[in-house]
């Protein structure tokens, strides 16, 4: 598997980028490839999708937005050219906001994004968005995910729990305060 591929973009094509990395070419589908400039390195991070007799990479600016595309390829009804178009947008908090919030309507503002597939994003991974920035780069946050889920905790309530509290204390004082939490949801 690849996680990055960094290199210099040698061609470019309606909806992909040629990327030089130590003399081999990759092909990598992206948004908009005219963003990147010709003879230019960049660092893309990127999937690796096999489907039937084809291997394709998506490539991505950040992390972030890699994240996203593969919970989108989750959903069932949305295949990977929507799931690139969605995680690639200039604005992923509003899209993050529209799936908290119930927005259809914005959803479908998208190629291939119909009412069905909206109500789908929605129903899939409301509440399972916090993986932006507040846990993935805090590890007291991760660790206390991570234990929480063992102790049987559902993540969606774990998730909304771990963004109330403040994680600039200890450990085990954090936990605590988790558990409390949770156990007033109860």
């Amino acid at each position: 598997m690849y996680s990055y591929i960094k290199g210099k973009v040698v061609n470019n094509g309606q909806n992909f980028v040629i990327v030089d990395n130590n003399n081999i070419g990759y092909h990598i589908i992206v948004s908009n490839p005219y963003f990147y400039e010709i003879n230019k390195e960049y660092k893309f991070f990127v999937h690796f999708h096999i489907k039937e007799n084809l291997q394709i990479l998506y490539g991505f600016n950040d992390n972030k937005n890699l994240l996203f595309f593969k919970k989108l390829l989750d959903v069932p009804t949305i295949g990977p050219k929507s799931a690139l178009m969605l995680s690639e947008t200039d604005n992923l908090e509003q899209v993050f906001q529209a799936i908290e919030n119930n927005d259809n309507v914005y959803l479908r503002k998208f190629p291939g994004i119909g009412i069905k597939s909206a109500q789908q994003i929605i129903l899939k991974l409301k509440g399972d968005l916090i993986f932006s920035e507040k846990i993935i780069l805090n590890p007291k946050k991760t660790e206390l995910e991570k234990i929480l889920l063992n102790l049987g905790f559902v993540k969606k309530e774990i998730k909304s729990v771990l963004n109330q509290i403040d994680d600039k204390k200890e450990l085990e004082l954090m936990l605590k305060e988790v558990l409390l939490k949770l156990a007033k949801n109860i």
